[in-house]
Formats: structure tokens, sequence, C-alpha cells
């Protein structure tokens, strides 16, 4: 009697869509004898993960297996198991098979606790915006998965406590065609429920740990980058679980330890603060938080410049602007805009005001419309001497 067989392998996707280079050796597979039975086995060689796979027999003959095929298997960390076995049905007759292996991440098993709450991933007191959210129109059709607007070489933290299971910080490039899907850097923190997350973008050595780290919630794990399919630079975070049904995990929802104390789930367009339990306090100045009565009746004053000017100022989604009388007369002034376009005007349009003599007061605030999409706005304001 002769066996014939032919392997094939291949480690699934990453579900953040960046390249499997840190899986694709993690799991071996060999075959062996025992007299007229073929063994197979499976053999995880990650000391920290749980791997799960799928063996395919697209031809098998004159061969009964000893689990029902295509067969699913879980090698838990560091471990070599057999996955089947193959016994002739006839041992007089000739054998032959072909399989194939699929293996990825994680025991589909395992049950995230979806009631975890992140830490914002960046330092203790600092703000960032939600550039693009779950399922968003970008590159998260598919994920729940976060973009964070993070400047180039910001330091990225540890949402969650766990063990650093891979990374990756040699890429120097990154763009927005699709040829860039596998060029990203990344870190990958492995958590106790067997989800984990991913810290996508990092910039070229940006990884500030090693597989095998143990890091806790707030540690510094990376620094914030442009490499991968991205536009700009930024923070891509997503959770991971297992999956038999989604190839390289199934993204799940998350939600933030909030500024006052709960927990929050980060939309896009939104802006808001990293807080660790027992930080240093600190100012908090957002947006969303602000409106006309917190500046109306405010003035300063102006230095006398002859003239006019209207100042923008700018704090996360919105605009305030403020009217600077550098004359030596009351003025009254009117406020218009062109091409406005995803903002909304706290007050009607053409907004009238008396600006007393050297003086600035506070006029309106525009606000975007939505979570995302483009904004524009050019301002047209003129003046002349305000009546007695």
């Amino acid at each position: 009697m002769a066996v014939l067989g032919l392997l094939t392998i291949a480690a699934l996707a990453r579900a953040d869509g960046g390249a499997a280079a840190a899986d694709t050796a993690a799991v071996r597979f060999t075959t062996s004898s025992e007299g007229d039975v073929t063994v197979i086995a499976g053999e995880n060689t990650s000391p920290w993960i749980p791997y799960h796979g799928v063996a395919e027999f697209p031809r098998l003959e004159n061969l009964n297996p000893s689990v029902p095929v295509p067969a699913r298997f879980v090698i838990p960390p560091a471990t070599k198991m057999e996955v089947l076995r193959l016994t002739p049905v006839n041992p007089r007759r000739n054998t032959r098979f072909n399989v194939s292996y699929r293996y990825a991440r994680g025991d589909p098993s395992a049950a995230p606790d979806l009631s975890f709450v992140y830490l914002f991933p960046w330092e203790h007191g600092t703000k960032t915006r939600v550039d693009q959210g779950y399922f968003g129109p970008s590159t998260h059709r598919n994920l729940r998965a976060l973009d964070f607007g993070l400047a180039e070489g910001a330091t990225i933290c540890a949402a969650r406590e766990g063990v650093v299971i891979a990374t990756r910080d040699d890429s120097t490039v990154g763009g927005t065609a699709a040829s860039y899907e596998t060029t990203a850097n990344f870190v990958d923190v492995l958590h106790a429920d067997g989800t984990w997350a991913t810290y996508a973008h990092l910039q070229y050595r940006g990884s500030l740990v090693k597989p095998g780290d143990r890091v806790a919630a707030g540690t510094p794990i990376g620094r914030c980058g442009h490499t991968g399919r991205a536009s700009g630079p930024h923070l891509h975070f997503a959770v991971c679980r297992a999956s038999w049904d989604s190839d390289g995990g199934e993204t799940i929802p998350t939600s933030f330890l909030h500024l006052d104390g709960g927990a929050e789930a980060a939309q896009a367009g939104k802006t808001y603060y990293a807080v660790r339990p027992g930080g240093p306090p600190f100012d908090v100045k957002l947006g969303e938080r602000m409106s006309d009565a917190d500046f109306e009746g405010v003035t300063r004053p102006a230095p006398a410049t002859g003239k006019v000017d209207v100042r923008p100022e700018k704090m996360d989604d919105k605009v305030f602007f403020w009217c600077v009388n550098g004359m030596d007369t009351a003025q009254e002034v009117t406020v218009s805009f062109d091409r406005l376009k995803g903002f909304t005007s706290s007050k009607r349009l053409p907004y009238v005001r008396k600006v007393p003599a050297r003086t600035e007061v506070y006029l309106l605030s525009l606000s975007h419309k939505g979570a995302s999409g483009a904004t524009r706005y050019e301002i047209r304001y003129g003046w002349r001497p305000a009546k007695p």
C-alpha cells in the first residue's frame, strides 16, 4: 500500500487589513506514520496566544479521518498536538490525500468582555479627534475600528493591560493606494479575555515594546506615524476576537473612560481627552462644551490699528469669531459667510454688532454639522461708524 499526500498552508489575513507577517510562521504542521495510520499534528510556536485552524481535504481516497472534515482545531500556546488521524478503509488498496490548512490567532470559544472600559490610547490630559469611526466610508467599511487624529510622533499608550504578541516598526512607507495595505507598522497586545488590540500606522522605529512584554493600561507602547494605507499620520485602533467565520478575526465594539468617569463609545467627528485613573488634574477645553453664553459680555482692550479685524479661534470642530476694533470710535460691524459648507452658525446671518472703540468683543461661532465630511467657510465683514 502507498500513502500519498499533498500539503498546503495559509495564514489568514489580519482583521485590520495589515500584513500577516507576524503570524505566517506561528503554526507548523507535520505528517507522520504509525504503521498504516497517518498522523497529522500541529505545533503552535507562540508562547502567548492560542491559534485556531481548519484542515481541509480536497482529496481523500481510501482513508477514514478520526474527526469530521473539514477538521477544526485550537492549539494552545507553546503546544504540539495531534490534529487528526487517517486510517485506511481497505488496507490492501493504495491511499491518497491532499490537505490544506488555514489558521489564525485566538480561540473562537473565548468570550470577550464587552463591558470592559478601555482608556483612550494617548497621553493623559491631552485630547484627540476621532477622524473615522466604525464602518467608516474610507477604510473601515467592514471594521469596528477607530482612527484617532494623533500627530506624527505622538505617544501611543496601551488602552488595556496585556501582553505584546507582535510588533513591526521597519516600514518607512505609507500612502492611500491599495499597494500600501501591508506596509503598516503596528503593535498588537493580547488581553486577558482572549481579545487583542491592534495599534497601527506607527512611525519607522516607532515601537517602544517587543513581543513578550507585559504592559499596563496607559503604558507608552509606540509613536504615531504614517505607514501603511493612510492619508496622513493617525492611530488606527481596533480590538479583535477570534472567529471561525471571519478570516483573521472579528473586530468588536469598545467603550472608553470618559472625562466624567463613565464609559462612552467613541464617535467619528468628536474630540476626547485621555484620562488615567489617579492622574493629575488638567484644564478641560472642549469646543462641544463651549457656547456663545461662555463669551457674551467678554471684552478685551484692542491696540490702535485704525481698522477693524475679525479673528477666528478654532477649538476642536468649532470656530469662534472675535471682532477687534482698532479704531478710536465705535463701529457697527456686519458679518456674513460665503461658501459656508459643513458648518452651522450660532447666530442668524448676516450678524450685526456694535463694537466699542479700541475693544475686542465676541461675535458668534460655527459648529461642524456632522461627524465627517469637508468643511469650508469664507468670512465677509464690513463696518461703519456706529450711531450714537
